[in-house]
């Protein structure tokens, strides 16, 4: 009986996670490095030329092609100004969620959204010595595209990759 209502108890908390993060704009994890992520971050986009580095500021970046996963060059300019940025502030996360459009399997698309998101968590450790436990890393597949997914505007937006700032 006590097991029976462990499980239900455990699977209620999942529940509620899963139900909060949907209803909010953000796709913060329930736990990050360990840490329970009680309130859920206000996320305001950014200037990508001039950051402001605050906890909750999102940063957007769009790749041409579908299966480019390689950081863009507009993407290392801001990853090179975010690295100082990091450097200077030891306590600060970071979450890079990559995204895809719907141009192949679910698999295919979980995978490069993941490597977008890779590709970018590499560059800050390599270029800065950044521990990479300070960076979150996902990837959305095509789950949460925020344009049309059937032209191709719509698929050049839904390419990308999103850093927000957990803790500043």
């Amino acid at each position: 009986m006590k097991l029976l209502l462990l499980t239900f108890v455990s699977l209620c908390f999942l529940f509620s996670i899963s139900v909060y993060s949907q209803e909010s704009d953000q796709k913060a994890p329930a736990v990050f490095e360990g840490k329970l992520i009680k309130k859920p971050i206000k996320l305001e986009e950014h200037n990508k030329e001039n950051p402001s580095f605050k906890k909750g500021a999102k940063f957007t970046f769009t790749y041409l092609n579908s299966e480019d996963t390689k950081p863009t060059k507009e993407l290392i300019e801001f990853l090179d100004k975010l690295n100082e940025w990091m450097r200077n502030n030891p306590q600060s996360e970071i979450r890079v969620t990559g995204h895809a459009d719907q141009s192949g399997s679910h698999e295919e698309m979980q995978d490069r959204s993941m490597k977008r998101a890779k590709e970018v968590q590499t560059y800050i450790v390599g270029k800065a010595g950044i521990n990479k436990r300070r960076i979150l890393v996902t990837g959305e597949g095509a789950r949460n595209p925020i344009a049309d997914v059937y032209s191709e505007m719509g698929k050049a937006q839904n390419r990308r990759v999103e850093i927000v700032i957990i803790i500043g």
